[in-house]
């Protein structure tokens, strides 16, 4: 069943990423490089701001992402009735996952809007940083308006990053070489540079740096379908318990839920000392309780990012004696 669940996660990774770079895709034709030079030239960088915060982000996330998610969490909500023992199950009503269930309804609710929040937030802030750093340096309105619409898809991290390697390419800094999302087919031209003490040209650095700015927005939808899949996974094991345990057919004083974590050395020590921290396991409504804090569950959406990303734990649930 556990080996079950994975699949779902795996089947499903690959549709989230796809749809998170279509998304990126859809905000990046939102407005063309014109538009965004016009309002530039014509009443400053305080209206482009005021673009960056009109676009619709969160309409477009909705739109392409959170279905393939929810569907997720359905796959995995209808494969979890399987998963408890058998014992604990009552013959009081046949028991099925129904994702119209107001309990179940609020929490994917309140977790695809805070999911669509976060990148929304980071996605606009990116953006702002860009054209702002681009403005202060002096660039003219077209070279901003194409900074503005090649920064869609990067959180602010990420954007920073690909400014210090432009600038890392313009000065011949070697460790520029050591960065894992660089493009490998360039390392002997920017080594041949830098042992003839050579400039690169402007072609070659803004090739160099579109292939890495390209890159860096695909791992950045690798790394959210990653997590997702795998929490939406997480989440349709838990809700659908839950809908069990109020529908009667789980008897949670005879289940108990026990954290199991990926033994290798990917694994957060914070969650190899999950077991020991909760020895006897939880009951199916009771957090665990880890270093970084209390969780429902690996990857919950409540619990903080230094918690939950890519998180790769699971929870098996065990029958216990009911004097337990």
């Amino acid at each position: 069943m556990i080996k079950s669940l994975e699949n779902i996660a795996a089947r499903f990774e690959p549709k989230i990423r796809d749809s998170l770079l279509r998304a990126f895709a859809s905000m990046k034709s939102h407005y063309t490089i014109a538009e965004i030079e016009t309002a530039l030239t014509s009443r400053g960088i305080g209206a482009v701001l005021i673009m960056i915060d009109e676009m619709p982000i969160e309409e477009i996330l909705q739109k392409e992402v959170i279905g393939d998610i929810n569907e997720a969490i359905i796959s995995s909500g209808r494969q979890t009735v399987h998963i408890v023992p058998p014992l604990s199950l009552t013959d009081k009503t046949i028991f099925y996952y129904n994702i119209l269930n107001p309990v179940t309804t609020d929490y994917i609710r309140t977790y695809n809007l805070n999911l669509v929040h976060k990148i929304s937030v980071n996605t606009r802030d990116a953006i702002k940083n860009a054209i702002r750093n681009d403005h202060i340096a002096g660039n003219n309105p077209r070279s901003t308006a194409r900074v503005f619409r090649d920064t869609v898809g990067l959180t602010p991290r990420q954007e920073m990053a690909i400014r210090n390697y432009e600038k890392g390419l313009t000065e011949l800094d070697s460790t520029i070489l050591s960065r894992e999302l660089r493009d490998k087919k360039y390392d002997a031209t920017i080594r041949q540079a830098i042992s003839n003490k050579s400039s690169l040209s402007k072609t070659q650095i803004n090739e160099m740096v579109d292939s890495y700015r390209s890159r860096y927005i695909t791992f950045r939808a690798e790394t959210i379908a990653r997590t997702e899949s795998l929490r939406a996974v997480s989440i349709g094991e838990y809700t659908s318990v839950i809908q069990g345990v109020n529908a009667g057919t789980i008897d949670p004083i005879l289940v108990r839920r026990f954290w199991i974590y990926k033994d290798d050395k990917r694994t957060r020590n914070e969650h190899r000392k999950i077991p020991s921290l909760n020895p006897g396991g939880v009951r199916v409504d009771q957090p665990f309780q880890t270093p970084l804090g209390p969780i429902l569950f690996p990857r919950d959406p409540a619990g903080s990012a230094a918690n939950t990303i890519q998180c790769r734990c699971i929870v098996v649930y065990r029958l216990i004696d009911r004097e337990t």
